[in-house]
C-alpha cells in the first residue's frame, strides 16, 4: 500500500482538465488497514469488538472541484457557515436598525 502510485487515476478530459479516476484498493490493501485499525483500537473479540473496512467511490460530480473566482469561494464559504443563522440574522439587524433611529436622545 505504500508508495503505491496507482491508488488515484489522473487522466485529462476532452477540456484538457485534470480528471479522477476511480481505482479501488485490493483485498490485501483492505485487510492491512483493518489490521492496523484493530491493533490501534485494541481489537478484542471477546468484547465484541468489530472492525469493517470498505471500498466505497465519493460523490465527484460536485461542484467544488471546479475552480471557483475568489469572490463565490468567499460567498459560498459565507453561505455554508452562516446560511442556518439566516433567519436569527435578519430580526438581528432589524433590532439594531430600529434601535439606532428610535432610540430616545438623553
Amino acid at each position: 500500500m505504500e508508495g503505491d502510485e496507482n491508488s488515484v487515476g489522473k487522466t485529462l478530459g476532452k477540456d484538457k482538465k485534470e480528471k479522477l479516476t476511480y481505482i479501488p484498493l485490493s483485498k490485501a490493501d483492505l485487510d492491512s488497514i483493518a489490521n492496523l485499525v484493530k491493533t490501534s483500537i485494541g481489537y478484542d473479540p471477546k468484547r465484541g469488538d468489530d472492525v469493517s473496512v470498505s471500498n466505497f467511490q465519493f460523490n465527484t460530480s460536485s461542484t467544488t472541484h471546479q475552480n471557483l473566482s475568489p469572490a463565490r469561494k468567499v460567498a459560498s464559504m459565507l453561505n455554508n457557515y452562516l446560511g442556518p443563522f439566516e433567519p436569527l440574522l435578519k430580526y438581528l439587524f432589524l433590532a439594531i436598525v430600529l434601535f439606532i433611529f428610535y432610540k430616545k436622545p438623553f
